[in-house]
């Protein structure tokens, strides 16, 4: 009685560790603003409405999704969504991680049960919660195949007792939690056929959940999803181009050419370097997770043939390698197949230290994909719940909360990526730039996810809508904007006559001051300084260029003065012999206040020459209102600048806002 008090307590213990452990990433990036619109903004929405008894029409990503039962059919959300009320925007990341301190209890159970050892079952448990794919999948929001792969350890453990019951209630809550689990379903009761093939009750009773999750599978992807969806989208999830347009196509290429569907399990048939090497890290690190021990029981392996599938055909290199929620199927087949080995060690020392080892290296693994030097990509301050950036942000995290709550509960409401999940609980949110029929947009300019645009976009966006008429500033306190939209009665009396004007400087390196100590722009408002880089070697247009080097790294410097918040500028010129290290510059009074550069390709080329842009939108004070423009040489090699254009874009629109840039001449 004394020791099972004491594996209790040591069980609670580890339970209790992992939980703390598990709710530093998943908790503390939701407090961190580091959930997003995709996922857990998506499903936040669709927890709202299930909570209120309705369908959810989910509008986050509109008009790309309708009812989000026709994109994924996950039923698990209406289950848990009560818990809304309970807990709000953290509903589904307790849920998550409650699912995976059960899944680990059910390891514990299973291997108990098996093995008639608490210790050898503890230590299942221990490894099963240090494997790589829960961290991978506790750094992305919350996904229901996380829940619903938490089920599999008690499925083999009711099985495994005859209890009949409450193995078919859990299968049923397995093969609703997402429609692709009833394939990997067939594949698991196809394993565990072979695994009781003696036992002629659980050999008929898996045999009959190995049909009804094809048949699941192939009603839910073949027909009610598409029921459900738009006309003409069909199940919008088959990713696999390798194999075919359908899934039809894909598994006539499995069957009639394996050679080569196996082939597709190494290589990267896209060719982009971004996919090398990336599969190779996936199969080493579930060989050192344990995954190499399932070759004893290759039965184990059979269960794990649609998640190999799932991933590595796949035509988006995110999917095959050690990120997000897509690893965590891994989970409990492999802890599950190399315990099931490790109990048939007749020797107990040599049982022990394979344990110990396996422990070993799946911890060596998880905190290998920690580290920078992965060829997958990881967003670092999300996983590193051990460094000081895990807990920080660059804007204020409590004027943020602050600024949620000026915005009305139930308007329609579109917000930037990180926002989305905060505001979710209503009928109508949008991620930004999608409006529709917003009435407040919510921005972050500075610091934040832009998805899913690029920068670029995004501050062109920003700009379209604080010159739109229809829109005044609600909140702006750098770097947080809040717009919303004017009633009938403030349109009514707003000039709807909207002038974008421009001012443009053109320098071409021609014409100089009688001094020699500048150059003029076009139209002699704007001086450029670094006449001493002046080359008649090379030249674009008219006779001379500037010609930097790495003692003279500087060119066409200028300084813009009364610069304000919601200036937008468009910069270019043109580059001969140039690398990645050259490039356009935008610096405040100091690089410290504000400094940007670029050399985006504008995909114009001529004679050797092609033209750099590089565009932004102020979207802070500057200090005194300066700006600093220059080309740089931050190579070795010499190049060419010619053409230098600097045009301003402002509105009158809000003179308060926006002013017009004036020369320092």
């Amino acid at each position: 009685m004394q020791n099972l008090n004491k594996t209790n307590n040591i069980r609670i213990l580890v339970i209790l560790g992992f939980a703390i452990l598990y709710s530093t990433i998943s908790m503390v990036n939701h407090y961190m603003f580091r959930t997003y619109a995709l996922d857990l903004g998506i499903y936040n929405q669709a927890m709202y409405d299930y909570a209120h008894f309705r369908i959810n029409h989910n509008t986050v990503f509109q008009p790309d999704f309708g009812n989000l039962l026709s994109d994924h059919f996950e039923l698990l959300l209406i289950i848990v969504s009560p818990l809304y009320y309970l807990f709000g925007s953290y509903t589904l990341l307790i849920v998550q991680i409650v699912a995976l301190l059960l899944g680990g209890q059910g390891i514990y159970k299973y291997v108990e049960l098996i093995s008639n050892s608490r210790k050898l079952a503890i230590a299942a448990m221990i490894q099963f919660f240090l494997f790589y794919g829960i961290y991978s999948a506790l750094t992305f929001d919350y996904h229901n195949n996380v829940v619903g792969t938490m089920l599999v350890p008690w499925i083999f453990y009711f099985i495994h007792k005859n209890k009949w019951k409450q193995s078919v209630f859990l299968f049923v809550l397995f093969l609703v939690s997402k429609e692709n689990m009833a394939l990997w379903g067939f594949f698991i009761f196809a394993g565990i056929m072979i695994m009781y093939r003696k036992d002629r009750k659980k050999l008929i009773f898996s045999a009959i959940l190995c049909v009804v999750s094809l048949a699941y599978f192939l009603f839910v992807v073949k027909w009610l999803i598409p029921f459900l969806g738009k006309p003409g989208n069909g199940y919008m999830h088959f990713r696999y181009s390798v194999l075919g347009n359908n899934i039809n196509e894909a598994l006539t290429t499995i069957i009639t050419r394996p050679l080569y569907a196996f082939k597709l399990l190494f290589i990267n048939p896209l060719g982009t370097v971004e996919g090398d090497y990336v599969k190779t890290e996936l199969h080493l690190a579930i060989l050192l997770s344990g995954g190499i021990l399932l070759f004893f029981r290759p039965y184990y392996l059979i269960m794990l043939l649609p998640i190999y599938g799932q991933k590595l055909f796949c035509d988006y290199v995110t999917y095959w390698g050690l990120g997000c929620h897509y690893s965590i199927e891994f989970a409990p087949i492999i802890t599950i197949g190399a315990f099931t080995f490790i109990n048939n060690i007749q020797k107990q020392r040599t049982r022990r230290n394979i344990t110990y080892l396996l422990i070993l290296f799946t911890a060596y693994v998880t905190l290998r994909t920690f580290r920078d030097d992965t060829y997958t990509y990881f967003t670092r301050e999300n996983q590193r719940f051990y460094l000081k950036e895990h807990y920080t942000r660059a804007f204020d995290i409590k004027k943020a909360y602050s600024i949620l709550k000026l915005i009305p509960e139930n308007v329609p409401v579109s917000a930037q990526d990180e926002f989305v999940p905060r505001l979710a609980f209503r009928e109508k949110i949008y991620t930004f730039p999608n409006v529709v029929d917003a009435e407040y947009i919510l921005l972050l300019l500075e610091g934040g996810s832009y998805y899913p645009l690029f920068k670029e976009q995004y501050e062109q966006k920003v700009y379209e809508y604080l010159k739109n008429n229809t829109w005044s500033v609600f909140y702006n306190d750098y770097p947080f904007l809040i717009l919303k939209k004017k009633s009938t009665d403030e349109l009514a009396n707003t000039n709807t006559t909207v002038s974008e004007e421009t001012v443009t400087y053109f320098c071409n390196a021609d014409s100089v001051a009688q001094d020699k100590v500048f150059f003029f722009s076009n139209n002699n408002k704007q001086v450029f300084y670094n006449v001493n880089t002046q080359s008649n070697e090379k030249a674009f247009s008219g006779k001379y260029s500037v010609k930097l080097t790495r003692d003279n790294p500087y060119g066409l410097s200028t300084t813009l003065l009364n610069v304000k918040k919601g200036s937008f500028f468009k910069i270019t010129a043109w580059m001969y012999s140039g690398d990645k290290n050259c490039c356009i510059v935008a610096s405040g009074k100091s690089s410290d206040s504000f400094y940007l550069s670029d050399n985006k390709n504008t995909g114009k080329e001529l004679n050797g020459w092609k033209q750099i842009k590089l565009e932004f939108l102020i979207t802070r004070d500057l200090p005194d209102d300066i700006l600093n423009i220059y080309l740089l040489n931050g190579g070795k090699k010499t190049v060419y600048f010619d053409d230098l254009t600097i045009t301003i874009f402002f509105t009158n629109t809000d003179k308060r806002y926006l002013k017009v840039p004036q020369s320092k001449l």
